[in-house]
């Protein structure tokens, strides 16, 4: 499968994502607050796009907890598409403005739904605790469909980052125990797995957006509790049967030390005989799509836009 290449090969950092240089997970506790709080201040505040409506309701999971999830939708229009959408954060962050804007887009131009669900964060809630929010939240919306108007003709999983990360996990485990299946996820620069060995983690240790350093700050946090040693969808690349019965999108960023995790995914699927598109996107750090005026990003945006539209137009079986 060839390689979708969103920019011409650069011999550095493309000038449009310099700036993201000063934007890191806080690894102290006090800071990593504030700029929770922060993130939430401006993530409610911001102004929806004209048209786009936005409800917010919790759901119960398993130990009681009342989960918040968000439902963006456009009025008086029957969604095409439903999207299940997971923030990504580095399991430490909440989701932020620039995430409901993405989703907004994605929505408006390609008349769909989506749910933003807000899992329970690290250090409190280390591994499997976002996971099962991820996994509760989905099968309760399924369940729901009729109540939330979620087309489940079309409905796909979507995460960036660490929210990657749970939707390739969730897939797995739907695909193992039997359960409903989505249509296609999407991934954007995901976390599939703690290999230091890999090139681009030496490469890219000093990255902006995401360094080495951070990288282990968040998995010590995450996974501490040693939780995930005989989990197979901990770290979805190392799960041994990658056969998925549905489409994967992946963007992998050039200058991000998760790079070659993201690529070798895309060609574990492949070898496995299941469809996957990979999007290497040059001269472009992690979270790149937090560029919002960049015209690179503006592109991404339309290339995603249409593999959900791609599968919009299948005949339903």
């Amino acid at each position: 499968m060839p390689v979708h290449k969103s920019l011409n090969s650069l011999p550095e950092m493309h000038e449009d994502f310099r700036a993201l240089r000063f934007l890191k997970t806080p690894k102290n506790p006090i800071l990593l607050m504030f700029s929770n709080w922060l993130v939430t201040f401006l993530f409610y505040i911001a102004r929806l796009p004209k048209g786009v409506s936005r409800k917010t309701f919790r759901i119960l999971m398993r130990d009681g907890h009342r989960l918040t999830v968000h439902h963006y939708f456009e009025k008086g229009i029957e969604p095409k598409s439903t999207i299940f959408y997971f923030a990504g954060g580095g399991f430490l962050m909440k989701p932020t403005h620039l995430h409901q804007s993405g989703l907004c887009h994605l929505i408006q131009k390609t008349s769909s739904n989506a749910f933003l669900i807000r899992y329970r964060l690290a250090p409190k809630h280390q591994y499997p605790q976002a996971f099962e929010d991820a996994l509760d939240a989905y099968l309760y919306l399924i369940r729901k469909s009729k109540d939330y108007y979620v087309n489940l003709n079309c409905f796909g999983l979507g995460g960036d980052s660490a929210g990657g990360n749970l939707s390739a996990a969730l897939g797995l485990y739907l695909r193992d125990h039997q359960l409903t299946l989505p249509k296609f996820e999407i991934l954007l620069y995901p976390a599939l797995t703690n290999d230091p060995s890999l090139p681009s983690r030496r490469n890219y240790s000093h990255a902006p957006m995401l360094d080495e350093d951070t990288l282990s700050f968040i998995y010590k946090r995450y996974y501490s509790n040693k939780a995930h040693i005989h989990d197979p969808v901990a770290y979805p690349l190392q799960h041994p049967d990658l056969s998925l019965l549905y489409d994967t999108y992946i963007e992998a960023c050039e200058f991000d030390p998760l790079h070659d995790e993201a690529v070798l995914y895309h060609q574990r699927l492949i070898q496995s005989s299941s469809h996957s598109e990979l999007h290497e996107i040059l001269g472009a750090p992690h979270g790149f799509d937090a560029a919002f005026w960049s015209p690179t990003v503006q592109k991404q945006l339309e290339i995603r836009c249409n593999f959900i539209r791609k599968h919009q137009e299948k005949k339903v079986d």
